[in-house]
């Protein structure tokens, strides 16, 4: 008696036909077809890959080449630059609000955004303030740029009072820069 297995493997081994050279041939072409899709993903990946190292290594090539004026304008700037008087987001807020009680100006401070960038964080507050006179208004900003360092009204928005046109209701959007303190450490170090 013989063995099922001897059977398929007889008519296995027996001259192919058509059909069985036809699914072969597509068995055989899919695998290659997929080889080659996924060698060229991978050529795709390591051509990218090169284009970014190049770009990277042209870039440090460039820093290490202007080492020494880079570490001049580093040390001109620290040597301008006091950190101990750049305010953190607390501090920024504190004091804008002291500024604005001191103009005697009514309004709402939003809470702090910071926006971590480079060495730097940047502190954004955002005020809205109703029934000022113009005159309150500048000695607000006068003691803004004086007493807080590091800092800029990017924004200020006017519109009269409708009840009263000689009030203003402002928007403004104020900045303030602070180096962060391992940043100062990589500086100094440079």
């Amino acid at each position: 008696m013989k063995i099922p297995f001897q059977k398929i493997f007889q008519n296995f081994s027996a001259k192919p036909t058509f059909r069985k050279r036809v699914l072969v041939s597509l068995l055989i072409f899919f695998l290659l077809f997929g080889w080659m899709y996924s060698c060229l993903q991978q050529i795709h990946t390591l051509c990218s890959d090169w284009k970014i190292l190049k770009k990277e290594a042209k870039e440090q090539g460039y820093w290490i080449n202007q080492h020494s004026t880079i570490q001049d304008n580093v040390d001109k700037f620290l040597s301008k630059t006091y950190p101990e008087q750049m305010l953190s987001s607390a501090a920024f807020t504190e004091e804008v609000e002291n500024l604005v009680h001191d103009a005697k100006i009514t309004c709402s401070i939003d809470s702090p955004d910071t926006h971590r960038e480079g060495f730097f964080d940047e502190h954004a507050l955002s005020l809205h303030c109703e029934n000022a006179t113009l005159e309150d208004l500048i000695e607000f900003e006068k003691n803004f740029a004086r007493k807080i360092p590091y800092s800029f009204m990017e924004k200020i928005e006017l519109h009269a009072n409708e009840q009263n046109p000689k009030l203003l209701e402002a928007e403004c959007s104020l900045k303030a820069l602070q180096i962060r303190k391992n940043s100062l450490q990589v500086l100094k170090e440079f």
